[in-house]
């Protein structure tokens, strides 16, 4: 009789755990990185329709006439404009009663996972949680600066608006200018035609 000696593979061997773990690390290698390149793209793009906002209203404003409120509320976390909107009566004077609408043609900016976590109006800072802003007042601003930032270690976005000129520029790292001028060479835009 003869008696067959033989070995139950109950466990890997240390080549195949190897292997397995080579594998899943090249996998984690090729994933987390675009990963964390959304996160940034998807921050980039809110950045951007904050840019676009901001340079709507003061076009409007600017070009057209219109007296319009930016409003951000941190517990919507949004950005929009309102447009003044006149009840009609019988007098056409200057004392009519005047109620402020989230305007049409400018969309808001839900800014989640972004936060305004800095605004300055000309030199003075306002509070982050929410304000609102007169664009074409006589009284109005002249700029204004919002950095924009989450949780992550990437730096800040800044959105400067010079109502003046309807100038909006967008840059990402650094500190905002702190006076009521924006410096074009500071900021690296040293080619950008004036």
């Amino acid at each position: 009789m003869s008696v067959r000696v033989g070995h139950d593979r109950s466990a890997f061997t240390i080549v195949e755990v190897v292997v397995v773990i080579i594998l899943l690390s090249v996998a984690v290698g090729l994933v987390v990185p675009r990963l964390v390149r959304r996160d940034v793209r998807a921050r980039e793009r809110i950045a951007q329709r904050v840019q676009d906002l901001l340079r709507s209203a003061s076009r409007r404003s600017l070009h057209g006439g219109e007296v319009l409120r930016l409003r951000y509320d941190s517990q919507d976390q949004e950005l929009g404009v309102l447009s003044m909107v006149r009840d009609e009566g019988f007098c056409q004077s200057w004392n009519q009663q005047v109620r402020w609408r989230v305007d049409p043609l400018i969309p808001p900016v839900a800014l989640a996972p972004l936060r305004v976590t800095e605004a300055r109006v000309d030199t003075a800072r306002v509070r982050t949680q929410s304000w609102m802003l007169e664009l074409g007042s006589s009284g109005g601003f002249t700029t204004l600066v919002l950095a924009l930032d989450d949780e992550s270690p990437a730096p800040a976005w800044h959105v400067l608006l010079d109502t003046r000129a309807g100038l909006v520029l967008r840059r990402r790292g650094g500190e905002p200018p702190v006076e009521g001028m924006i410096d074009l060479d500071a900021i690296g835009m040293r080619d950008t035609p004036w």
